[in-house]
């Protein structure tokens, strides 16, 4: 594009400088910039020129009134996704001037405006704006503008008779043979058919990301002690040289990437749709991961270059897959195994499972054998693959070779993670669950169903901290129960010993820093839980999920904490590209067109801005590309950030007591009271605070370990850059439910706590590493439980 194109569509013709400033900056509180620092790249294949340019806009569209028009992914989209569109200069033209167009498109997207929405949108904006020149004409040419940014999707086309792999689109009209079966078709036929599915490109989602995110340097940090995340992992130092890895989430429909060395706390913001699957039968996944499995062999062999948005350097990397998460039912599938229903159906060990009488049927399970049966290694489940491919038969329960085997560097068997989402919360929890309150086993011993009312009492009595995503519901209710409901509830007395050695086990393995003796003292854990189900509820009950649990720890040193390697991430972001449908046309094409606008976004943000750009425009675009809440009233205090308008008065000789360790106060000293903070970006309340009813923010964690309540929080006149926290030290031992239990595991996470009346203390808000779990348990007292910090696991 040379420096003279313009916008068309207005007979007026007026030239945009480029901007030259680094993006909209961010001066909102909570609200993270989402613009990076460089853009050059892009910026230089848009323009071509370093001289001031204007774009033209040539609507082009078919006219139509119907509604497939008018709303996003129609057929006629289907049938030119590999056309090129059209971008000419003319006489009638005009120009997006400043960031009226972005933030309209910003707007779109958080809140999933349909087409049609959009298009009446424009119109009254136009009519109440009157500025013909700030408001595009329509949804189309606001797109057009912008469309250089977007990712272009591959549209990939399997054989309707086989399913086998064909190749990419041409064109319409071209012809597409299969290479197994002789089969034809033209691609217009085969995109009528649905017989495609969509993919989009992993190196052009990765350079985009890195481009725009900072990235944790960890390739020469050799500090760490302990496990603290995958790339502490002995998978991941296998390795040995500086490269980017990233995990594959893979299932029937869409499958998911993320890159490792983003920060923990942004993966989750930061998932890649890698394809789409558009059809009414299952994939093979032979044909279903073809260009993924190339495109890492690209990456692998060529590398990938992107420019570091911090010191603007030009770099290469090796790009690798490093681990699968996938439930039970798919991962048979990514390795080409018997599933675990089947004889040796367990995909890390050579467990061949039995077949026990239940009900009116039989179920394959697991039963503790008196010796440990062999692990697979990768090396042998790859020659034992192509024996069972040239003999037609399945060996050890592998019925041939891994539609990833060619995977570079990539491990088969320690590669595949027994997702702890999948196999403990939704796997192990609701089905002992299921045995205690199920009215099935009423006969049974372990039955408690006639205490559901208690325990109900029990559960629905605690408040969470606001970091958990969601509140108790009854037991009752558990059929409908999310995986993050089972993380976070209490348990009634019998049987909790032996419950309790997986809650101590799994919690280890959630931490952020796990040490040797921490993965031994889990595995101990879990392993005598798994044989005591066999004995408490018998061998009928030791699943394919109970088995698993066996392998956990072994999953924690190849590719770090559970928390690291779960499903957690892939499944939220399955709930977002459900909401990206607005129309029952072209469904893959509607998603995959919003998510690339969505990651455009940034990149479109940092050309539409300039220097001149008012405050509100930009509060507007950070409000409408940020996922926290805009807090009007707010004051920093070193790392701590109070929330609300103050309460101002003397200060009270309670509080001049509890501040002598600190500060020398006189009685005259004014302070600021606050009952909300933000510190370690976790939001911290105050007893004072009553607007939460069903959450508890106030019970802490100090960076000593010690357990503190909070009353309230105050800055005084004398010292007004240390914010203070004013409550009581709680006494704590750690937490025994059960007397007399044989069991010598003790549950380190859960104390008993006692606050004692009299004076309170302060302490500096700093100190407060977060929130607690605070339960007032009637049987037990009240009960403090850490939370376990697992990122995007809420």
């Amino acid at each position: 594009m040379n420096s003279d194109t313009y916008v068309s569509r207005s007979p007026k013709r007026t030239k945009v400088s480029t901007p030259t400033d680094k993006g909209l900056q961010d001066n909102i509180l909570l609200q993270p910039e989402t613009t990076s620092e460089s853009i050059e790249k892009q910026v230089n294949i848009l323009l071509r020129t370093q001289q001031p340019i204007s774009v033209e806009i040539q609507d082009d569209r078919p006219v139509s009134n119907s509604p497939e028009t008018a709303e996003e992914g129609t057929s006629s989209e289907v049938q030119n996704t590999n056309q090129s569109n059209h971008v000419s200069s003319g006489p009638s033209n005009y120009l997006v001037t400043d960031t009226s167009w972005l933030n309209i498109l910003a707007f779109s997207l958080k809140h999933n405006v349909t087409g049609a929405l959009m298009e009446d949108m424009l119109k009254l904006l136009r009519l109440c704006c009157g500025d013909a020149t700030s408001i595009p004409r329509s949804k189309y040419m606001l797109e057009k503008a912008f469309e250089a940014f977007v990712d272009k999707s591959e549209y990939h086309h399997y054989c309707g008779v086989c399913n086998s792999y064909i190749g990419l689109s041409v064109s319409n009209d071209s012809e597409l043979k299969c290479q197994i079966c002789s089969s034809t078709q033209t691609v217009r036929q085969s995109l009528e058919l649905g017989q495609f599915f969509i993919c989009m490109p992993l190196r052009d989602q990765l350079t985009v990301l890195l481009e725009n995110e900072p990235i944790t340097n960890i390739c020469n940090d050799q500090s760490r002690g302990g496990i603290t995340d995958v790339y502490d992992g002995k998978l991941y130092k296998y390795l040995k040289s500086c490269l980017f890895s990233s995990l594959l989430n893979s299932a029937s429909g869409p499958y998911y990437a993320s890159l490792n060395e983003v920060p923990p706390e942004e993966r989750d913001k930061n998932v890649l749709l890698c394809a789409l699957w558009f059809g009414s039968s299952k994939p093979l996944m032979t044909t279903f991961l073809k260009p993924f499995v190339e495109e890492c062999k690209s990456l692998r062999q060529t590398g990938l270059q992107w420019q570091d948005p911090v010191d603007h350097s030009i770099k290469t990397v090796k790009v690798y897959a490093l681990c699968a998460i996938c439930d039970a039912v798919a991962r048979p599938l990514l390795q080409n195994f018997k599933q675990f229903n089947g004889e040796y159906g367990c995909g890390h060990c050579l467990h061949p499972g039995v077949q026990v009488r239940k009900g009116k049927g039989t179920v394959r399970v697991y039963p503790c054998l008196k010796e440990m049966p062999d692990l697979r290694d990768h090396d042998t489940t790859v020659q034992i693959g192509e024996i069972a491919k040239n003999n037609e038969n399945t060996i050890l329960g592998i019925k041939g070779p891994s539609p990833i085997v060619d995977l570079p560097n990539f491990d088969l068997i320690n590669g595949m993670v027994p997702d702890y989402m999948h196999c403990v919360l939704l796997g192990v929890c609701r089905q002992i669950a299921s045995l205690w309150f199920d009215s099935k086993s009423y006969s049974k011993p372990w039955y408690i169903g006639l205490n559901t009312a208690r325990v109900d009492g029990n559960l629905l009595a605690i408040k969470p901290p606001s970091s958990f995503s969601r509140i108790p519901r009854s037991i009752v209710e558990r059929k409908f129960w999310k995986a993050h409901e089972w993380q976070n509830w209490i348990l009634p007395n019998k049987y909790l010993c032996h419950w309790a050695l997986l809650v101590e086990g799994v919690s280890i393995l959630l931490g952020s820093d796990i040490g040797q003796e921490d993965i031994d003292h889990a595995h101990q854990a879990l392993e005598l839980y798994v044989k005591s189900v066999q004995s408490l509820y018998g061998e009928d009950q030791m699943t394919y999920n109970v088995h698993s649990i066996l392998h956990l720890t072994k999953s924690v040193e190849n590719l770090g904490p559970l928390w690291a390697q779960s499903a957690f991430m892939f499944e939220s972001y399955n709930g977002y590209l459900l909401k990206q449908v607005k129309s029952s046309n072209a469904v893959p094409q509607q998603i995959c067109k919003r998510v690339a606008w969505s990651r455009a976004l940034p990149r479109i943000a940092k050309v539409c801005s300039s220097n001149d750009v008012s405050p509100e425009m930009k509060s507007f675009y950070t409000e409408m590309t940020s996922s926290k809440h805009h807090v009007r009233n707010y004051a920093k205090y070193d790392r701590v950030t109070a929330l609300g308008v103050p309460k101002i008065r003397p200060v009270s000789e309670n509080d001049v007591n509890a501040l002598h360790a600190f500060l020398d106060l006189p009685g005259t000293s004014v302070g600021r009271y606050y009952k909300k903070i933000v510190v370690n970006g976790e939001v911290i309340h105050s007893q004072t605070y009553t607007k939460t009813k069903k959450r508890n923010n106030s019970v802490v964690i100090l960076k000593d370990g010690s357990i503190f309540k909070v009353s309230y929080f105050l800055c005084v006149s004398d010292d007004e850059h240390h914010l203070y926290a004013i409550g009581k030290f709680g006494n704590c031992t750690v937490q025994k439910l059960v007397r007399g239990c044989t069991v010598k595991i003790s549950l380190t996470f859960m104390r008993t706590v006692h606050f004692p009346t009299g004076f309170e203390r302060a302490v500096d808000s700093n100190d407060i590493v977060r929130p607690c779990i605070y339960i007032n348990c009637e049987q037990c007292g009240p009960v403090v439980c850490e939370q376990i910090r697992t990122y995007y696991c809420k």
